[in-house]
């Protein structure tokens, strides 16, 4: 039932997607999914936990290789360490359609107990120990300014490969008639958030 939920989120929004459509890919009953799932709703929320895991799987094997460099890493190093995995994710094909859909939920205004539940016991783990390791590149900043910069990290790439339609708005805002067809998107993304998360500090005393 999984799986076949998934292969339907793939290729369609999940607005548009019927409980009948996934009894039929999977050759289940509505009675089997409502047994295990108990509603389309919660079955999305399974994907999306799904989803999750396996993001945070990738984060924490890119931690895990960084920590066993015999050479020194830099912030550069980890942020793409953290965020790729999200970003291959939004690359693939395969995937493309599940993707932009949760990431879109990141940026929802009210956002379910079962998506906030799955994020937080996945993602959010993983996260705490790149924040330890922000810490210790850049001592000079505090805990609250890492979470901030790192809830923004989420918030630009959330939107970003969430909504990439927007991109497509942006040329006429900025006067340009469309994007260079050498434009990678991703790869510019990736440089912002970077230069964000590394940028200079400017806590100090109030004036």
């Amino acid at each position: 039932i999984l799986d076949a939920a998934k292969q339907i989120y793939q290729e369609r929004h999940f607005s548009s997607v019927r409980t009948a459509d996934i009894t039929e890919a999977s050759g289940a009953n509505i009675a089997l999914v409502n047994y295990y799932f108990g509603s389309k709703s919660q079955l999305f929320h399974e994907v999306f936990r799904e989803a999750c895991d396996a993001v945070a799987r990738e984060r924490e094997e890119g931690l895990r290789q960084l920590l066993a460099r015999q050479s020194k890493f830099d912030m550069a190093d980890l942020v793409r360490a953290w965020i790729s995995p999200a970003i291959s994710s939004a690359r693939s094909p395969q995937s493309r359609m599940l993707s932009s859909q949760l990431l879109g939920l990141v940026l929802a205004s009210e956002v379910s107990e079962g998506i906030r539940e799955a994020f937080a016991q996945s993602l959010a783990r993983v996260d705490a120990l790149y924040a330890e390791q922000i810490q210790r590149l850049r001592p000079d900043l505090s805990a609250e300014a890492i979470s901030w910069r790192m809830l923004s990290a989420i918030g630009a790439y959330a939107l970003v490969l969430g909504h990439p339609a927007l991109i497509e708005l942006m040329p006429g805002v900025l006067g340009a008639r469309a994007p260079r067809a050498d434009f990678d998107v991703e790869d510019e993304l990736l440089r912002w958030l970077v230069a964000a998360m590394d940028a200079p500090s400017g806590e100090g005393p109030p004036p």
